[in-house]
This record gives C-alpha cells, sequence and structure tokens, in this order.
C-alpha cells in the first residue's frame, strides 16, 4: 500500500512497515488542527483525544516505519513549517529500521505556492516547453513561436489583457484557432471583436451543464436560445437510473 497526498501522520505513526511501501506527508498533514478538529487543548477533556491521535507524541522509538517524505516550505503561512520540522526530527529519532525518513522543504515557497522561475524550472525538467513573460507582448509570443501554433488558449481573468493577447496572437499567426474564457457576454463580445473565435463564460456553461445534466436523465433535450454555446456541450447518451 502506498500512503500519498493526503494521509496524516497519525497514519505513518499507526501503520504497520509491511503493509506501506512509502509515505508523502504534504504540507502539514502530520498535526491536527485543535480548536476545529477535535476543541481545545486548555479543555482537559479535550486534550485527551488530541493528546492520543497527535502523531508527533505518538511516535514509538525503536519501530520500524515506512519509508516517508515529508514536505513543507519556509514561507507557508497557513501552515507553520514548525509542525513539520518537529514530526520529522521525531520521526528520524525514532525511527527503528534503516527505512529513510526525509524531508523536502522549499525554500521562498508558500502553501502550494511555488515562485514562477521554480514552476518553469520544473516544467522543463519533465521535458514540458515553458517560458514566463507578458503575453500581451508581440515578442513574447514571437519568442513562444506563436507563427507556428495551431492552437492558443488564453485563461487570463481580466478582459483587457485577454483582448490584447488575442489581437497580438492573431496579427502573427492569422490562421490560429483562439480559445479565451470571459465573465459576462459583454466581454464575450469584446474578445471576440479582437480576434479569439471561441470565448467561454464559465457562469453560463455551467448553467448549461446542469440543464444538459437534466434533459440527459429525462430524455428530453431543451433548445437553447444560445446556440453556440448549445453546440459546444458534449453529447452524452445515458440511461436515465432507476428509481428505488
Amino acid at each position: 500500500m502506498e500512503l500519498r497526498g493526503a494521509p496524516r501522520g497519525r497514519d505513518v505513526t499507526e501503520a504497520q512497515a509491511e503493509t506501506i511501501l512509502h509515505a508523502v506527508l504534504d504540507a502539514g498533514i502530520n498535526y491536527i488542527d485543535t480548536s476545529i478538529d477535535y476543541g481545545l487543548s486548555e479543555d482537559a477533556d479535550d486534550f485527551k483525544p488530541q493528546y492520543a491521535y497527535s502523531p508527533v507524541h505518538n511516535v514509538k522509538p525503536g519501530t520500524c516505519y515506512p519509508p516517508t517524505l515529508i514536505t513543507t516550505a519556509d514561507h507557508d503561512d497557513r501552515v507553520v513549517p514548525s509542525h513539520s520540522f518537529k514530526f520529522a526530527a521525531t520521526l528520524q529519532a525514532g525511527q527503528g529500521c534503516d527505512r529513510p525518513v526525509l524531508i523536502r522543504i522549499e525554500t521562498q515557497g508558500s502553501h502550494g505556492y511555488r515562485p514562477t522561475d521554480k514552476r518553469i524550472a520544473e516544467l522543463r525538467n519533465r521535458g514540458v516547453e515553458a517560458i514566463s513573460g507578458n503575453a500581451a507582448l508581440a515578442e513574447v509570443l514571437a519568442f513562444a513561436n506563436l507563427q507556428a501554433a495551431d492552437s492558443l488558449v488564453i485563461a487570463i481573468p481580466n478582459a483587457f489583457e485577454t483582448c490584447t493577447v488575442a489581437e497580438q496572437a492573431r496579427k502573427l499567426n492569422p490562421s490560429i484557432l483562439i480559445v479565451a474564457r470571459a465573465h459576462s457576454d459583454a466581454e464575450v463580445d469584446e474578445i471576440k471583436r479582437y480576434g479569439a473565435d471561441t470565448v467561454i463564460m464559465g457562469e453560463r456553461e455551467i448553467a448549461l451543464g446542469m440543464v444538459d445534466r437534466l434533459a440527459q436523465v429525462h430524455h428530453d433535450r431543451p433548445d437553447y436560445e444560445d446556440e453556440e454555446a448549445a453546440g459546444m456541450i458534449r453529447e452524452t447518451k445515458i440511461s436515465a437510473p432507476a428509481k428505488e
């Protein structure tokens, strides 16, 4: 078995080493939020279950724990990294076999955040071509070799910037397919005027998806006022759920 993503440190301290290949504890999931999960430690009745569950207080020296990687960031403002430091140090000191207990500390990072240059470097290390720059500048789009691209997705939430990018992209590559996002009908019209082929409005897509789901279940597809939006919904044939 593999523990990864959301297991708390308690899962590691309670598990048998033979049953877990390895464990990865992401940013802070080796501590308990005492005020929300288990009450207040100042209250004697609340303290008992807190102490019984607390990973750092349940490491048993001499136990062979599975290989464990603990991750945190030095600027995490949501989960104080000292929780991970304490758990890692305690688990390392109590490890009863040669299986490694490691901690990875992201520098200049926060809770789920990494500086752009680090994210770019990680993508490149994985073989993904990536650049960082202002896409509203023609030279940045040219450096991204937009002239040879078949399509462009603009996910910028700001309509003004989206219009600028679409306009520059259309000039560099007149035949490119441009798909963008918007938050209102007015933005949809404006972004299309600047060169986008298709503009997705999130609120409309959510509403259409909900209506389309009902139509699928009841086998009665409604007529849509916006034929373009309706055409973008994928046809899916399903059977109506059995009534209990």
